[in-house]
C-alpha cells in the first residue's frame, strides 16, 4: 500500500526529473567522446591508407614527403588523445560525478522509497573491468607506435 503524500509524490517527481536531466548531460557527454573516438579512428586509416596508396604509386617519392606526412598525421593523432584526456574526458567524469552524487543522495535517505540507481551500478560495474584504466591509453598508443615504427623504417631503412 502506497501511502505516500501529495508532496511526496511531487518530491520524488521532481527528483527523477532532475536526475533525468542529469542523464542527459552525462550521455550526451558519453556520446561525444565515443564519436571523437571513433572519427578519429576513421580518419587515421583514410588518410594513412591514403598516403600509402599514393606514395606506393610514385616510384621516386623522397623519403622526408613520407616521414613529414607520418609525423603530421602522429601530432594530429597526438591532438585528438590530449583534446579527449584533458577536455572531454573531464566533462563526462563531471557529469558521472554529479549523478551519482544526485543518486547517493536519494539513496541515503532512508524515508524515500524512488531510489534510483542506474549510474551507481553502471560505475560498479565498469570499475570491475581490469583494462579499464589502460583501454583508453591503449586506443591511443597501439596506432602512435604503428607510426612511430613506420617513421623509424622511412628514416632509417628506405633512404633514397
Amino acid at each position: 500500500m502506497n501511502t505516500k503524500t501529495k508532496a511526496e509524490k511531487k518530491e520524488d517527481l521532481n527528483y527523477f526529473e532532475l536526475w533525468k536531466c542529469y542523464e542527459d548531460i552525462t550521455m550526451h557527454f558519453n556520446d561525444l567522446l565515443i564519436k571523437i573516438r571513433t572519427q578519429a579512428l576513421a580518419v587515421l586509416v583514410t588518410i594513412t591508407t591514403g598516403s600509402s596508396f599514393v606514395f606506393g604509386m610514385k616510384e621516386n617519392i623522397e623519403n622526408v614527403y613520407v616521414v613529414t606526412v607520418l609525423f603530421s598525421i602522429l601530432v594530429a593523432w597526438g591532438s585528438i588523445f590530449l583534446l579527449d584526456i584533458f577536455y572531454y574526458k573531464p566533462l563526462l567524469d563531471g557529469a558521472v560525478k554529479a549523478i551519482l552524487e544526485l543518486e547517493k543522495t536519494k539513496f541515503d535517505d532512508a524515508d524515500k522509497t524512488l531510489n534510483i540507481k542506474l549510474s551507481t551500478y553502471i560505475k560498479e560495474s565498469a570499475a570491475s573491468s581490469c583494462l579499464k584504466k589502460f583501454s583508453r591509453i591503449l586506443f591511443y598508443l597501439l596506432p602512435a607506435l604503428m607510426l612511430c615504427a613506420l617513421i623509424f623504417y622511412h628514416l632509417c631503412f628506405n633512404v633514397k
